[in-house]
Parts: C-alpha cells; structure tokens; sequence
C-alpha cells in the first residue's frame, strides 16, 4: 500500500465516523417523527455515502454491510417496511456494527469483518419476521465480527470481553470507551477543523500540530511573565511601549491558539440521546431528554474525560431519579419524565446541569442504606447536603439486587473520581418530590491555568485558584486545637481542619508561629479545610506541564510550571494531598461540630 493510498483511506476513516454520528442522530430522530421524510432522505443519503465511499477507497466487508443496510433503509423511505421501535433498534444496532468496524480498521487497515449474524437479521426484517430484542446500552458489536488473527493479543482479549458483556448493557459503556481508546491511540493523528475567516471555510490540521502550538505559546507566556517582572528595571519608554504591545499581542496569541483546542459540547451530549433510549426501554419507562447549550465549548482534553461521568449521571437520573409511569400519575405528573442537560460557562469554567423531574433524593433512605453498609455510623450527626453526598461513596446502592443498570455501587463514584481528576466538582441539589440536579463545574482547559504562587520556607509552589475560598491571617483566636482532629480554624461558626503543607510533602521548613504564617481555605465539595503557607507572593497565569515519570504518580502533585525567573514550581492538587488526612479526621470532625 503506496502513501497516497494509505492517506486516501485513513480520511476516508475519519469522515467516517462523523458520518456515524449523525446517522445515529437521525435514527433517534426518526423514532419519534416517523412520517418525516426529509429525515428519511437524510438517513438514506448518510447510507449510500458511506457506501460509495467505503467500496472506493477498498474496505469491501464495511461496503458489503452497508449496501445491505442501504437495502433496509430503502424499504423504509418507499413505505414498503413499517417503521417501528424494533426497526429503529436494529438501524441503531447496524450503525454500532459500522462503528466498531471503522474503529478497527484505524488499528489495522487491513482487518477484514464478518458480518453475517447481523445481515441475517437484516433480512429477517425485509422480509418482515424481526424478532424482538432488548435494546444495547452502547455500540455493542457481533462477536464474530472481527478478524482475531489480524490483530494483537492484547486487543483479542478485550474483544472477548464485548461477547462476555453482550447481555450486560450496563457494562458495555466502558468496554467499548476501552476498545475506542485502544483504537485511538494506533490510528493516525486525529484531526480538528479550524476555522478559516468564516465558518464556510476551514482546513484539515493535525492534532499534533495544536499540541506543538499550544506549547510554543505556553513559552511565550513564560517569556512574558519573566519580563513583565523586570518591566521596573526598564527607563527606556519605546521599550516600555514595545513590552506593553508585546504583552498584548501575547496574550492574542494564546487566547487563538487556545481556541484551536476548544470543540462543541454537540457531539458529546447527543450521544445521551442513546443512554437515555435505551435505558428508558429496558426499564419500561417514557423519557424525553432536553438539551440546552449544545454549542458550548470546552478544551478537547477534558471532553475526552467528560463522557464516562455524563453517561453515569444520565443514566442515574432515568433509572433512580425517575418514577415509573404509574408512580408519576398518582403524583399527578405526566407519564414522560424529563431529563434536561444544559451546558454553559461561567467565568473560566465549564457548568453542566443534569436535572429530572423525578422523585428526588430521600436523604433518611440514602442515611438508612449508608448504616445498613457500615458506611456511616447509626449516631451520626449528618446534615441532609452531607447525607445526600454519601451516594459518591464507593460500593454505595440504594438498590438491594443488582440489576443490568445498577445496583453495582460504582457509577457515581466513577462521577465523582473523574471530576476530580480534571480539578472540577460535582454538586447535588435535589428536592423531594420534583427532582434533582447534579451540577458538574469543570474548568474550560488543563493547559493554561489562573493560580497562586506561594512559599513554604524557601521554596515555592504553585495553588490553583479554582481550590483557594479565601486567605487570611489566622489570629489566636480563630485558631483552636481539638482533640481527635488537630489544630482547626474557627470561622464564621463553622470549624475547619487546619493542615501544614509542608508537613504533607515532608519539607523542612523553619517552624513559624500560627500567626504569622497565611491560612488558605480550600474550597472542596465534600468538606472545606485550610492549610497554612509562609507568604502569597502574587497571582499569575501558569502554563501547566507534564510530571516526569519519577514523580507523575505521586499523589497532590497536578504538574508544574516555569516561573518569572525561570525557576519551577510544582503545582499542588490540595484536595487530593490531603484526601487521606481528611477521611481519618472526618468522623472525630462530625462528632466535635455536633458538640
């Protein structure tokens, strides 16, 4: 295979799965406008391009399956073969077949696909003996569908696991992440569209070119912030001019490039669409999903991360939130519940809203669950926020057998891990009886960041200020010491555990007086807490980089970060660093605040 060939077909590959998406969007669509015939057309036109295409470029098996999805999807726009639920699961099931297969193929571009199981059912359609089946959770491929000897063992070993999962739809989501993950990383580069003028015009650039700008331009920002701190050192005023300008077209520059990594929350929250379908079938219930701010961007790098938790949270709201048909008719609600995901930005972070109109979270059921699992104690003294947020716990289910939604224990913890993870938060607001949001607040991108540079004797570390509340100076009065818990801040009525940070890196410092050192509240979700430095010594922006394999593993460290002069810096993940001592606080905590 010649250069021109192997480019020919790697981009046929990646229109592909645009292609796929929007083909799946049309099929959800269709489900619930069945006389649309635009959307038929549509539907058709998405078929017989993938088609053409596929048999011009030489991947056959993909051409041979769609030219029998074609066929199906002909009958249907000529009103030969009804519409119904079943079909459109089917239509579904064939774009997931499709899906697989091109992912595949971007591993291997010469896998071969037998698609014979899935073609029978195909035909049992056209000829109208469609059997009944209970819907997929995710794209969940025929388990011969693949050419096992064409590709690792590794990779065979994770396919075994999509036949091991087929009647585990709960399972599938991450299987199949995994499988797409594997697929990803042998592929050729991803591309993004950039805008060119107007949104007419754009070009195809190589996501590694975006990366290797972004981090030509997190040096420039370096550069900048190391002469804007000797500006004072310059008398010359064309050169002080000069610097102003510099620092201007500087900060274009990023804001530009930056952009070239932001890409629309659309394709990602569409894709709730199928969560939602196929959930609400399997547990017999009407849903409807309403998206609001579907154009809302956010940095690449953590849209990649954000599926996995949505989908959890999704699912959480059709199976827990929401009450069974007859349920909702006695408490005088319509029999369509409603799930809403609305996205938009405040400030320098992402908000996305997941709300239901269900039944609410019950917080004397969620306490009685939490005891009933050890997870708290039966003298506890909780407030309702706190009891509600026990639902992150891992291993915690309100429900008492497991089913192939839930029940498992681990999909809200996986939620909460992976927030975290991207230095966001989740919040619970929930009303008994009308619904609940869970708010997830992520930070628009993980490249550049707004922090504060402190010092702890005589080195400096870098705080993000998404984590600082406030800072002051902690006077003797606010500081008492608790027996169980340590040294803690006595705010505004509430007590907050006070840490050292120098302490938790085990640095030896100079051990200065309470009061003359600045106590740093550290906004957490579960729980606020404090940690004292010796000096804030100013606020700036940080280009983050990568840990070097020595120290990436190590909890508390986010990554680091050239300074002014040149020096680094390690940025700190306070809430991560001090996990560990605020769990074994926690209980002696609860019983001191109750006293």
């Amino acid at each position: 295979m010649d250069d021109f060939e192997k480019e020919v077909k790697l981009d046929f590959l990646t229109e592909a799965l645009q292609l796929l998406d929007d083909s799946e969007q049309a099929f959800l669509a269709l489900e619930g406008d069945k006389n649309n015939v635009d959307l038929m057309n549509q539907i058709f036109r998405l078929a017989h391009n993938l088609k053409g295409t596929s048999r011009a470029v030489g991947f056959g098996d993909v051409a041979e399956f769609t030219h029998e999805m074609e066929n199906l999807i002909l009958k249907l726009k000529e009103g030969k073969l009804e519409i119904t639920d079943s079909i459109v699961s089917l239509l579904l099931e064939c774009n997931d077949h499709v899906s697989v297969m091109i992912r595949m193929l971007n591993m291997d571009l010469n896998s071969r696909f037998d698609s014979k199981e899935i073609i029978t059912k195909i035909q049992s359609a056209l000829s109208g003996n469609l059997v009944e089946s209970a819907p997929v959770m995710e794209a969940e491929p025929e388990s011969s569908a693949f050419g096992e000897e064409e590709i690792s063992a590794e990779d065979i070993a994770l396919l075994k696991s999509f036949e091991d999962n087929l009647n585990a739809p709960a399972a599938s989501v991450p299987v199949v992440a995994e499988v797409i993950e594997i697929a990803e990383k042998k592929a050729a580069p991803p591309v993004v569209h950039a805008a060119k003028g107007n949104e007419e015009d754009s070009i195809r650039v190589s996501l590694a070119r975006v990366e290797m700008l972004n981090n030509v331009v997190g040096e420039l920002v370096i550069i900048q912030t190391v002469l804007n701190q000797h500006r004072e050192e310059v008398s010359n005023p064309l050169m002080l001019k000069s610097l102003s300008h510099l620092a201007k077209l500087s900060k274009e520059i990023q804001n530009i490039s930056m952009s070239l990594r932001m890409v629309p929350l659309k394709q990602t929250l569409q894709k709730m669409q199928r969560i939602v379908r196929d959930t609400s079938k399997a547990l017999n219930k009407k849903v409807t999903l309403e998206l609001v701010g579907e154009e809302t961007e956010i940095d690449k790098t953590v849209l990649e991360h954000l599926a996995d938790p949505l989908v959890h949270i999704v699912r959480n709201a059709v199976d827990h939130g929401l009450e069974t048909t007859e349920d909702r008719i006695k408490a005088g609600k319509s029999e369509e519940g409603i799930v809403t995901i609305k996205a938009h930005h405040e400030g320098n972070n992402l908000v996305i809203e997941i709300s239901d109109d269900g039944k609410g979270i019950n917080p004397k059921i969620i306490r009685e669950k939490a005891i009933e699992k050890g997870v708290i104690s039966a003298n506890a003294t909780m407030s309702d926020s706190d009891i509600v947020n026990l639902i992150f716990h891992p291993g915690f289910s309100t429900k008492s057998e497991v089913s192939e939604i839930s029940g498992r224990g681990v999909g809200m913890d996986v939620v909460k891990t992976n927030i975290e993870k991207l230095s966001g938060e989740v919040k619970v607001i929930t009303k008994l009886g009308e619904g609940s949001v869970f708010k997830v607040v992520l930070p628009l991108t993980l490249a550049i960041i707004e922090a504060m540079v402190t010092k702890i004797g005589d080195e400096r570390y870098i705080i993000p200020l998404g984590q600082v509340y406030e800072s002051l100076s902690p006077t003797a009065d606010l500081v008492h010491h608790v027996n169980g818990v340590g040294d803690c801040l006595k705010i505004r009525g509430e007590v907050i555990p006070l840490f050292k940070i120098s302490k938790a890196l085990q640095r030896t410092v100079v051990d200065r007086p309470i009061h003359e050192q600045i106590a740093i509240i550290v906004n957490n979700n579960e729980r606020s807490f404090a940690v004292l430095v010796d000096d804030i010594l100013h606020q700036q922006q940080v280009v983050i980089k990568k840990l070097g394999e020595e120290i990436k593993n190590q909890k508390g460290f986010m990554g680091s970060s050239i300074l002014g002069d040149g020096r680094p810096a390690f940025i700190l993940d306070l809430v991560e660093l001090f996990a560990g001592s605020m769990k074994k606080k926690k209980s002696n905590f609860i019983d001191e605040k109750a006293a």
